[in-house]
């Protein structure tokens, strides 16, 4: 069996070779939105600039200039205030936090591979448009005409958007870690981690500066499930989630939380009850079982190519342990997904090319790890 690392040798090859097989406009997964291609180019620069740290081939290096190139296109941009990333007229156009989180990361990665601060410098320029609430600790979605819109609600919007800023290493880093920290102290009450540590998927808490007209209905809906349910209302909610968004997303906030311990690694969250618990989690056969027919898991969120760097970064495993539980992860994910005919992540999913693309997370793992995990194709 070939090695990690050689697999993803051979997709960025083949990518190469056939760009137009593979830097093609997805869906966002299961919300089967119009999309732009920034994402899909955000993710594959992100790609070829770990890659390129991890083997400093001319290839991957010249591809990511010529990717990076694409980035700082002004179409991307066309306003000059956050990038866009959908098409839509029921939605936002800035896909609310995550979508500029995700062209964040590819800028700071940019930036570290080719020391120029012109990536970083892009990157902190549109993350400090967002407007943050010292009150609260969360940040505000910005449209791509400049209009503030209202807190993102989605905490793993907030969370990756806070990682990734986190990232850039620019001239106003400071300011930016500034929030992040705030950020980070404010966690345990903005969000719930149930008993079992599944993080809940929404922020429930109520604004101030929001009056009760201008909560969507979606919110209301929730609240009302919510008094309906008995004293045993965490349970069940739960038992609702659990298959759903907040078990689908569990390791792509952690993934998250490890790329921001990295930056702050002695923050005092790190050492709280609330973290540990969604941590512990994941070690759980029954995270695993609820993974099994949930469209956010394997289909869209990867958790074959996140978990190993969440146990590489948060976790104490020693390194046999490491290898064999991210070794088991990874050929998950093949299993699940991954058609060697097309040499795509194509296999159940609704929207391949972005699951594809997010193979970029698993290259967050060192080299010389990558290189001891077998995995279950033929290249």
């Amino acid at each position: 069996m070939p090695r990690l690392l050689a697999f993803c040798e051979k997709l960025a090859d083949r990518i190469i070779e056939e760009k137009d097989q593979y830097l093609i406009a997805g869906c966002n997964g299961p919300y089967n939105d119009i999309e732009t291609d920034l994402r899909i180019h955000s993710h594959w620069l992100s790609f070829f600039c770990l890659l390129g740290r991890a083997l400093p081939d001319k290839r991957y290096i010249k591809c990511s200039q010529e990717i990076s190139g694409e980035l700082l296109q002004p179409k991307h941009r066309p306003q000059g205030y956050s990038f866009l990333h959908r098409i839509s007229k029921k939605k936002d156009n800035c896909n609310g936090l995550v979508g500029q989180a995700w062209t964040i990361e590819a800028l700071a990665e940019t930036s570290m591979l080719f020391e120029d601060k012109k990536y970083s410098s892009l990157g902190e320029e549109v993350f400090l448009q967002h407007r943050f609430n010292e009150d609260i600790g969360l940040w505000s979605r910005l449209e791509i005409d400049g209009r503030i819109l209202s807190v993102d609600r989605a905490f793993n919007h907030q969370l990756w958007f806070a990682a990734c800023g986190a990232q850039l290493h620019g001239d106003r880093r400071d300011n930016i870690l500034e929030m992040v920290n705030y950020f980070l102290s404010k966690i345990e009450e903005n969000v719930r981690v149930l008993q079992n540590g599944l993080i809940f998927h929404s922020i429930e808490r109520k604004f101030t500066e929001e009056s009760e007209n201008k909560i969507s209905l979606k919110l209301k809906l929730k609240r009302q499930l919510k008094k309906l349910l008995s004293t045993n209302g965490e349970k069940k909610i739960a038992d609702v989630y659990a298959t759903t968004k907040s078990n689908g997303y569990q390791a792509f906030n952690l993934y998250a939380f490890g790329k921001l311990k990295e930056q702050v690694p002695e923050h005092s969250y790190w050492n709280s009850q609330h973290f540990r618990a969604s941590l512990e989690y994941v070690n759980t056969q029954l995270y695993i079982d609820r993974l099994r027919g949930n469209k956010y898991g394997y289909p869209y969120n990867p958790p074959g190519f996140e978990m190993p760097y969440v146990l590489y970064s948060l976790s104490s495993l020693s390194e046999q342990k490491l290898k064999e539980s991210a070794q088991w992860w990874v050929n998950e994910q093949i299993k699940r997904t991954f058609n060697g005919n097309t040499f795509m992540f194509d296999k159940d999913t609704s929207d391949a090319y972005t699951l594809t693309s997010r193979i970029y997370e698993i290259l967050r793992l060192p080299a010389d790890i990558l290189e001891q995990i077998d995995v279950a194709v033929s290249i």
